[in-house]
């Protein structure tokens, strides 16, 4: 119970004393009360047991089967303003556990290919894929330059339409997420 647990005024309610009142007042109410957090643990998608110790790691798989960078570029509709995108980095390794970092960022269009190269250099992914529900897909000839003119050749981006609800795509990680078989980087 003492391991990891930091209690802001001891004298006044102890740390045996803050889990009773736990106990009693329900997780939900405890957090509200005493911890302040910013949402209600019993509206999340997925439950606090799916996110454990193991959920983390330092070092990508030596020998993963497979390599992805994703990017979901996420423009709204002001082309002036940098929106926020996300640079998505999987391995797979050999038992199937997926190593995922994600790198989001605000970023103008410019940026986001330069980082996009970047991120690819570093990652040397099996494919590279742009989400292009929309005017995204003018984004890959965009790369298929940048790409060219620093060297790195037969990178094609990969375009991905998504058709099913967001919501329901998010839902799907719910049973990877319980079998404990997405990991995550340390820090």
């Amino acid at each position: 119970m003492h391991e990891g647990a930091a209690v802001l005024w001891p004298d006044v309610e102890d740390l045996y004393t803050l889990m009773c009142l736990r106990a009693e007042s329900g997780r939900s109410a405890f957090e509200r009360e005493k911890q302040n957090p910013p949402l209600n643990p019993d509206l999340c998608e997925w439950p606090e047991s799916y996110f454990t110790e193991d959920n983390w790691f330092d070092d990508w798989p030596a020998k993963p089967v497979a390599k992805v960078l994703a990017l979901d570029p996420s423009k709204g509709s002001d082309a002036h303003r940098a929106d926020y995108s996300a640079f998505i980095s999987l391995a797979v390794d050999k038992q199937g556990v997926l190593y995922v970092q994600a790198d989001i960022a605000r970023r103008p269009t410019r940026q986001m290919v330069d980082d996009g190269v970047e991120i690819h250099r570093r990652f040397q992914p099996h494919i590279f894929g742009i989400e292009a529900n929309q005017f995204q897909e003018l984004l890959a000839p965009e790369f298929e330059s940048a790409f060219l003119a620093q060297g790195i050749l037969g990178v094609y981006p990969w375009l991905v339409h998504n058709d099913a609800n967001k919501r329901a795509r998010i839902r799907r990680l719910g049973p990877l997420l319980a079998a404990h078989r997405i990991r995550l980087p340390v820090g």
